[in-house]
């Protein structure tokens, strides 16, 4: 895993440099057309639990969402760049202290030439989430906590001809929660992946992909640390311009390491796995309806550093009624398993079922109403919950503004 290690170290560095390459080198960019981008969004709705909590299960409330947001940018070849800030402000009245406030910006730069593209996407989010606990007296308690996440995602893919492509693509992720968070850890995740595309003719594609990744969460009982690595073949068919097929397999190895900070119960757990991944994805469509549907099998770590074998299907299916509306329903179920430890307190089935109904006033002005209904249980105990929301939104996005 060093070249994970020697990737991070430099990674931030290579974002600052591409950054200020950007704002002094002698080009037509600053020259250019500059624009700005607005929109709003808008939400209210009703839930009657929340959270999905098991224990409860008892956590309706009415929601209120209001979302601002505003691009600026450039395109200017060869350089394409914008930056982008939203805040999001949502409400609980049934539930006060669930209200939360986020704010986000974000940065976008790419470069284009003939045969390649470098470019870079930074975002930075500072705000709250609702988190769950069991207090000291054996009651669930609810806090609303500060959170700080920072995201850089540089990819640089070069073309060797026409039907050959290459291609590194690098991600870190920062997650930090204010001081008083008597739940959540702060953690890291760093990855980096390369890929060959291959276009085998009109209709078909191969792709090979590799990675290398690493979890880090310093908690304030066990430091852990998880790395992974993995290959993938992927190869995608269209049949004809109604039925095309996505398919892919490969294998992932993981080694995990938790060491204890009690200094008079020290202890160092270590765990090694490997898992079989396997996707398929198969779409078609008839002349007013698309159809969508998906499996996979991968190996996944949650917010407490444990390794969980996820097997999932989703499905699909989007019917325009008209030029101007849609129906839309949309299907999730899966089944995990811890694979870390022996532990098998968390495993669990989920299923999601949502059905919407569009309807484009104006082609920036979407009205969306729909119904989810969420179910969760865990296997080996009788702790289970469900919800159901009725949600209405509405979107407005103005064209662009030019400077």
């Amino acid at each position: 895993m060093d070249a994970v290690l020697v990737y991070t170290k430099y990674l931030k560095s290579i974002s600052y440099y591409f950054v200020i390459i950007i704002f002094i080198t002698p080009m037509k960019l600053h020259a250019g057309p500059w624009y700005i981008e607005p929109s709003i969004s808008s939400e209210i709705g009703y839930n009657n639990n929340l959270r999905l909590d098991e224990n409860t299960n008892d956590d309706d409330t009415w929601i209120m969402r209001l979302r601002t947001a505003a691009i600026l940018g450039i395109k200017n070849e060869p350089w394409d760049v914008n930056t982008s800030l939203s805040l999001d402000i949502n409400r609980y009245p049934s539930i006060n202290e669930y209200d939360t406030n986020n704010i986000q910006s974000g940065f976008h730069a790419v470069y284009n030439t003939e045969t390649s593209k470098a470019g870079l996407d930074y975002i930075f989010s500072r705000g709250s989430t609702l988190e769950n606990f069991i207090d000291n007296t054996g009651t669930i308690d609810t806090r609303s906590h500060r959170k700080k996440e920072k995201v850089y995602k540089p990819f640089w893919k070069y073309s060797f001809d026409e039907v050959t492509t290459f291609g590194i693509n690098g991600e870190s992720t920062k997650l930090d929660y204010s001081e008083q968070d008597p739940v959540n850890d702060d953690f890291k995740v760093e990855t980096i992946s390369a890929y060959l595309n291959r276009q085998l003719s009109q209709t078909s594609s191969f792709t090979l992909s590799s990675y290398l990744s690493k979890y880090s969460q310093d908690s304030r009982t066990v430091d852990t640390v998880i790395d992974y690595e993995g290959i993938n073949i992927g190869l995608n068919h269209a049949f004809n311009r109604k039925i095309s097929i996505t398919a892919s397999i490969g294998r992932q190895n993981t080694d995990s390491k938790r060491e204890s900070k009690d200094l008079e119960v020290a202890s160092i757990t270590q765990n090694k796995s490997q898992t079989d991944l396997y996707s398929l994805e198969i779409y078609t469509k008839s002349y007013l309806t698309d159809y969508r549907a998906e499996y996979s099998l991968q190996a996944i770590y949650d917010s407490q550093g444990n390794i969980n074998e996820r097997e999932e299907f989703k499905v699909n299916v989007t019917h325009r009624v008209n030029e101007k509306s849609s129906l839309i329903f949309d299907g999730r179920y899966f089944s995990q398993i811890n694979i870390s430890n022996d532990s098998s307190d968390n495993d669990r089935t989920f299923w999601s079922a949502n059905v919407s109904y569009i309807f484009r006033y104006q082609p920036q002005a979407v009205f969306k109403i729909g119904y989810t209904r969420n179910d969760s249980k865990y296997r080996l105990n009788t702790r289970s919950a469900t919800s159901d929301s009725l949600v209405l939104s509405f979107e407005y996005y103005w064209d662009k503004v030019y400077l």
